[in-house]
């Protein structure tokens, strides 16, 4: 079978797996390069970009983790998928290999049909990009619309991504459960009811009694164990499904954008963001609220809404990760000249560096350890479109940051003639 000029970079301190793999590979029309650790690696991706990238886990110099957290923090012409070579349990290898950026596994020792199995997958993953980038290419009439293109394609990238992520997350939600047997509890119990008359004589003298309560003891820990395993699975999914939703409303905006002003409050738009806002978060971050009195203005209610909610959501983040919700963010509303609006959103979190401050609206950019990096790209096309100004400011890590949306308005009385 040929690939169709699909290249391989296979990641391996073994010789001799190394050459077996590259063997299959060959055979099935791939075109194999290989590396013997994740510095190695690096240097290869960056002189020539592979397709796939399939890698060992434990190397020496640098891991496969750590390799491809790297790899996914470099500039490359396309996406890479990764497959992770591990013999580590399944818990193990597919929640720390996922988190760093691989797009699948497969256990040792390895199978040639079950690795060729997971590049022919993979390998529709990668057509899909290829195509939605040329239908991007295709249709960008201009620049901004092709900026839209490339965050649309990204977007549709991560959100499978995302869903792969639910899906192991799931799976492993589903193995936990499965170990959960209860039939051995039960047997114990039912043990229990039949000798209730003697329940005393049966524990200290039966050998089955004598036995009961350390196994009850084990079985108890055998649990908490399972439990633990099961909530921080389910924590994972909340944490993809969150990301989902992220994705969901970039794409939304890219689909829907239009110009459509309405005569809206500017003093209702901002609280009904901060209100959506602070409902649906679990934590107690708390909103300072600082609104001059201003006339009704005519604008696109929509765009607003959107930034002040990703400036807020942003905020509230930082501001759990610096432990720091014990302080408010503050929202102000002013006016700052005869026709100029001022939004700004300050917060304790934090922060951000001065040398980040000039990409952070950058598609891909983010603060976040885990952020994919279109909101606030997002956020500023929006502005942009509004005709507004979009800025950030801090001191510096640790010492929080503002978010100002400046623009043009002109009150809706004026627009009417009055």
């Amino acid at each position: 079978m040929s690939d169709n000029g699909y290249k391989i970079l296979v990641v391996d301190d073994d010789r001799v797996i190394t050459l077996l793999m590259t063997e299959w590979l060959k055979h099935a029309g791939f075109e194999v390069r290989s590396a013997v650790d994740g510095v190695k690696a690096l240097e290869a991706v960056q002189a020539e970009c592979p397709d796939f990238i399939i890698t060992d886990w434990m190397m020496p110099q640098m891991d496969g983790v750590e390799f491809c957290r790297r790899l996914r923090e470099l500039s490359l012409p396309h996406y890479v998928y990764v497959v992770m070579a591990t013999g580590r349990s399944a818990d193990d290898s597919l929640i720390d290999a996922m988190q760093a950026g691989a797009d699948d596994f497969i256990a040792k020792p390895l199978d040639r049909s079950i690795l060729l199995a997971r590049l022919y997958a993979g390998r529709r993953v990668l057509g899909l990009e290829k195509k939605l980038r040329q239908l991007a290419d295709k249709d960008s009439k201009s620049a901004r619309q092709a900026g839209m293109a490339e965050v649309a394609t990204g977007v549709m990238h991560n959100l499978g991504n995302i869903l792969n992520s639910v899906n192991v997350a799931a799976n492993l939600v589903r193995e936990s459960a499965r170990e959960l047997d209860v039939r051995p509890l039960v047997r114990a119990v039912d043990l229990l009811d039949e000798h209730a008359d003697d329940l005393a004589h049966f524990v200290a003298h039966d050998e089955q009694g004598r036995h009961l309560p350390e196994y009850l003891r084990h079985v108890s820990e055998h649990y908490d164990v399972r439990q633990d395993r099961v909530l921080q699975h389910i924590d994972e999914m909340e944490h993809h499904i969150g990301q989902i939703k992220e994705l969901v409303t970039v794409q939304q905006s890219l689909a829907g954008r239009g110009h459509v002003d309405q005569v809206v409050s500017l003093q209702q738009i901002v609280d009904e963001a901060i209100t959506s806002v602070i409902q649906n978060r679990s934590d107690e971050v708390r909103v300072e609220r600082d609104f001059d009195q201003l006339p009704e203005v005519r604008l696109d209610q929509y765009k607003l809404s959107q930034i002040v909610v990703h400036l807020l959501s942003n905020a509230a983040d930082s501001m759990v990760l610096a432990e720091r919700i014990d302080e408010p963010i503050r929202v102000r509303l002013q006016r700052t000249g005869d026709d100029t609006i001022r939004i700004t959103l300050e917060d304790q979190g934090v922060g951000i560096a001065k040398e980040r401050l000039v990409e952070i609206f950058a598609a891909g950019s983010t603060t976040k350890k885990d952020g994919l990096g279109y909101g606030l790209h997002n956020s500023a096309n929006l502005a942009t479109e509004m005709g507004a100004q979009l800025q950030a400011t801090s001191d510096g890590p640790g010492k929080g940051a503002a978010f100002a949306l400046e623009f043009p308005f002109t009150p809706a009385f004026a627009m009417a003639g009055v």
